[in-house]
């Protein structure tokens, strides 16, 4: 199983050296598929997220069948002030520093 995204596809094309007619779904996957499932809390979805760097999870069940897909603007569209000892599901401050961990640039080792 696999997943592709906008994403994929434009640095497919980038990076591919040939039109994106003859480029295939294989060549733009990284044949990695990262999940959650729906018992999983908020939190766990966005450490998955993290360590992953992956903007959309897929959610699957026990069965490994396929439920959904939850992705950071689900977590931006969610996300709430936290107010004094009120603190929501999911913060600002979780939704900003995923994506701030998610966007950082990666080092590149022996370049």
């Amino acid at each position: 199983m696999g997943m592709i995204t906008d994403h994929d596809i434009c640095m497919a094309a980038a990076t591919k050296n040939k039109p994106p007619s003859e480029i295939t779904v294989w060549e733009t996957t990284s044949g990695k598929a990262y999940t959650c499932q729906p018992i999983d809390n908020v939190h766990t979805a966005l450490d998955i997220m993290k360590r992953e760097r992956v903007r959309r999870l897929p959610v699957m069940d026990e069965e490994g069948l396929f439920q959904g897909i939850i992705a950071m603007n689900d977590f931006f569209l969610a996300a709430q002030e936290a107010r004094g000892r009120s603190i929501p599901a999911v913060a600002y401050e979780d939704v900003v520093h995923t994506m701030k961990t998610m966007s950082a640039h990666r080092i590149l080792v022996g370049t």
